[in-house]
Formats: C-alpha cells, sequence, structure tokens
C-alpha cells in the first residue's frame, strides 16, 4: 500500500502522486499525469474515499464500502469488495482503467 503523510495543514500527501493507469493483468500499462476527482485510497491501514487535486489526496472521508481496484501482493493490481475500508473479496489480476498511487509501483 501506499505510504501516506500528512502536511502539518492536514492534506494528506501521497508519494509519487496518484494517476489514472491503464492496467494489463494487473499491472499498470500507461499511467496519465496527475489525477484529479475523487479516488478510493489507502489510509491507516484501510481504505476511503478520497478528494484528491493534480495528484494528491486533499481529503479523505469515512471508512469506504463498495468495490475498488488495489494493490495485492507482489505488487499487481485486482478489483476487490472493500466493507467498512477492509477487503472482503478479491478478483483478478484486474485489466481496465484505475486510479491508483504511483509510489505503489
Amino acid at each position: 500500500m501506499a505510504a501516506e503523510r500528512e502536511d502539518g495543514t492536514g492534506t494528506m500527501k501521497t508519494p509519487g502522486g496518484i494517476a489514472r493507469c491503464d492496467l494489463t493483468t494487473g499491472r499498470p500499462a500507461f499511467c496519465g499525469g496527475p489525477y484529479s476527482g475523487r479516488a478510493i485510497l489507502p489510509q491507516d491501514g484501510a481504505y476511503h474515499l478520497c478528494d484528491v487535486t493534480l495528484g494528491t489526496a486533499r481529503f479523505c472521508y469515512g471508512l469506504y464500502t463498495g468495490r475498488a481496484v488495489v494493490r495485492q501482493e507482489p505488487g499487481s493490481y485486482a478489483r476487490c469488495d472493500l466493507t467498512l475500508g477492509r477487503i472482503t473479496f478479491c478478483e483478478g489480476p484486474y485489466t481496465g482503467t484505475a486510479v491508483i498511487p504511483q509510489s505503489a509501483e
């Protein structure tokens, strides 16, 4: 998982930035520039819905419940069901487009 840190202003920083990437069999094949929008990101050992501006998570909401593409070991991505921020089931490897932290590579 990506390591986030707070910059003292309450803004979460994800080293390497967050981008929209095309994944093939669980591996990034192409990533665009810094992403702006909402993304499901790991924070403090759980997954949250976060507002992202130019590749940096600015604000994260409570624990996320739903489906998201998340990093699995050893570094490939899968589509997973999440309940209250925790992975309950995964299927993969994932092929498609997803928003991922670049530091996870």
